[in-house]
C-alpha cells in the first residue's frame, strides 16, 4: 500500500528577504535536508523560509505569497487543503523585528506522510525530540480538532509541520488489506474473462430473435464487463504512474468506472423490474418497443449522470484509508475525488450509496415475492430443492451488493471479505447461471411454446 497522507507546513517570515546567490533553491531544499541533516525537519524549516524558487515553472506543492499583516491570509492547495491564518498571528510573526515592513511573506508546502511516523487520528504537529537524534513524534499540543460537514478543521496557536491523521472507519491491518486486494484483482480478472465468454457465447449461439429475459441478462453482463475492466485499468494506471496519476487519463478512468458501476446498478434494477412484470403483473402484458425502452433507461441514466458529474469536476484520485496498529496507509484509485474541496463526497453518497440502497431494497422485495411464490407452489417439504434458483436469482438481482452496508461497525472485516468475494466474482456466478438457463431452455425441457415470458417462467422454475 502506498502511504499518501498529505501534510501542510506554514511558515511566516518578514517580507524583507535578503537576495543572495548563496541562498538554497526551494526545489532542492527537502532533498538536500534529507541527505545531509540528521534532524531534517529543522533543516527544512530553516531552508524553506529563506530559499529562492530558481525556476520559471511552478514547484509542485510549494506556495509563497505576501500579505499585509493587518489582514488575514487564506490559501487553497491543489491537493484540497485550505489554510487560514488570522491577522494577529501574522502580526506576532513580525514582532521584535524593527526593520520589518507591514507585509509578511508566507511559505507553505505539502509533504508526503512517508517522511513521518503516523499513529492516530487527530490534528497534530510534528515535534522534534529533545535529544536531537533525528526522531520525533506527532503532538496535539495547542491544536483543537473539529469535524464540520465531513471536513477536518485544525485550530492551532502556533506554526509548524501540521497534519490531519485520519482514523478511517475501516480498520484493516496490512495482511488483511493485502488479502482483500488479491481477492479484488483475481475476482475482477476472472469476471472479465467469464463475462467476455458469456457475451461471445450468446452472440455465436443465438438463433433468431432472442428472448427478452436473455437480452436483459446479456446487457447486464456487458455492464459487469465494463465495470471489472475499468476497475482493473484504473488500479493499474495509479500503480503505473505512482505519484503522477492525477491528470486527464485518471479523470477519464474515474468517469468510466463511475459510469460502469451506475450501469450495473441500473441493469440490476431492470432485472428486478422484468421479473416483477413476469410474476406479479399479467404474463402476456405487451409493451411496445419494450427492450428499446429498457436499453434507453439502462444506458441513458448512467450516461446523463456521469456527464453532469464531469462538469462538476468530481473525478480524480480517491484514497481509501486503512489503519493498522502502528501505521497508516491508503490505496489510491481513479474514481470520485476524495479532495476536501471537491463535491465528490455528496456525489458519492447520492449516486453510489443512495442509488445502491434503492436498487437493493427494490430487488430484495422482488426476490421475497419469488420465494413466497415458490413456497406456495412447492410446499415447505420441497422448498430446499429450489435453493439453486433462489441463489441464482440473488446473483442476477445483485442482492450481494447489499453487503456494502455491512462493511462498517464490529463486522466490518468479515463484511469486507464477503463483499469482495461475492461481487468481484459476480461475472463468474452470472456465467454459471446463464449455463443453467441455456440447459433448461432446451426444447426437451420446455412444454410451453407461446410467449417468451411464459418460456422464461418455466426456464426459471422447472
Amino acid at each position: 500500500m502506498k502511504t499518501s497522507y498529505l501534510f501542510i507546513i506554514f511558515i511566516c517570515i518578514p517580507a524583507t528577504l535578503r537576495t543572495n546567490d548563496n541562498l538554497p533553491n526551494c526545489k532542492d531544499a527537502l532533498r538536500d535536508c534529507l541527505r545531509t541533516e540528521v534532524v531534517w525537519t529543522r533543516c527544512y524549516e530553516d531552508r524553506i523560509a529563506i530559499c529562492i524558487p530558481m525556476t520559471r515553472m511552478a514547484i509542485p506543492n510549494f506556495y509563497r505569497w505576501s500579505v499585509n499583516s493587518s489582514n488575514q491570509a487564506e490559501e487553497s492547495t491543489n491537493s484540497g487543503h485550505r489554510v487560514h491564518i488570522p491577522a494577529h498571528a501574522l502580526q506576532r510573526s513580525k514582532r521584535n523585528d524593527s526593520i520589518s515592513t507591514d507585509y509578511v511573506q508566507i511559505t507553505m508546502a505539502v509533504l508526503n506522510s512517508s517522511l513521518f511516523k503516523t499513529e492516530r487520528g487527530t490534528c497534530v504537529f510534528w515535534k522534534d525530540s529533545e535529544n536531537k537524534n533525528g526522531e520525533g513524534d506527532w503532538s496535539s499540543e495547542g491544536c483543537i480538532t473539529t469535524l464540520i460537514h465531513g471536513e477536518f478543521v485544525c485550530s492551532c496557536n502556533h506554526l509548524s509541520f501540521f497534519a490531519v491523521l485520519v482514523n478511517s472507519n475501516l480498520s484493516v491491518d496490512p495482511v488483511n488489506a493485502a488479502n482483500l486486494g488479491y481477492i479484488s484483482y483475481i475476482g475482477s480478472s476472472f469476471s472479465v474473462v467469464f463475462t467476455t465468454v458469456t457475451l461471445v457465447m450468446y452472440t455465436c449461439l443465438r438463433k433468431g430473435h432472442s428472448e427478452q429475459s436473455i437480452s436483459i441478462h446479456v446487457q447486464l453482463t456487458g455492464a459487469l464487463l465494463f465495470l471489472h475492466l475499468s476497475y482493473l485499468l484504473s488500479e493499474w494506471w495509479v500503480w503505473h504512474e505512482a505519484d503522477g496519476a492525477e491528470g486527464h487519463v485518471c479523470l477519464a478512468f474515474g468517469l468510466i468506472l463511475h459510469w460502469a458501476l451506475l450501469s450495473t446498478f441500473t441493469w440490476l434494477a431492470i432485472e428486478g423490474f422484468h421479473l416483477y412484470m413476469l410474476l406479479v403483473r399479467v404474463f402476456n402484458i405487451y409493451v411496445r418497443k419494450y427492450l428499446l425502452k429498457l436499453s434507453l433507461v439502462g444506458w441513458g441514466i448512467p450516461t446523463a449522470t456521469v456527464m453532469a458529474c464531469r462538469f462538476s469536476g468530481v473525478y480524480g484520485i480517491h484514497s481509501f484509508y486503512m489503519t493498522g496498529a502502528n501505521n497508516g496507509s491508503s490505496t489510491d484509485i481513479c474514481w470520485i475525488s476524495s479532495a476536501t474541496d471537491s463535491p465528490g463526497v455528496v456525489v458519492s453518497y447520492i449516486t453510489v450509496s443512495g442509488y445502491l440502497g434503492l436498487v437493493f431494497l427494490f430487488n430484495t422485495a422482488i426476490l421475497s415475492v419469488v420465494v413466497v411464490k415458490l413456497w406456495g407452489q412447492r410446499g415447505k417439504g420441497r422448498m430446499w430443492k429450489d435453493w439453486a434458483t433462489v441463489l441464482g436469482l440473488s446473483c442476477v438481482l445483485g442482492v450481494p451488493w447489499g453487503l456494502a452496508f455491512c462493511t462498517y461497525g464490529p463486522l466490518s472485516l468479515p463484511g469486507l471479505y464477503l463483499f469482495s468475494i461475492f461481487n468481484c466474482f459476480q461475472g463468474v456466478f452470472l456465467f454459471l447461471w446463464f449455463l443453467a438457463l441455456s440447459r433448461k431452455g432446451r426444447p426437451e425441457h420446455s412444454s410451453v411454446k407461446d410467449s417468451s415470458s411464459q418460456k422464461m417462467m418455466e426456464t426459471n422454475f422447472n
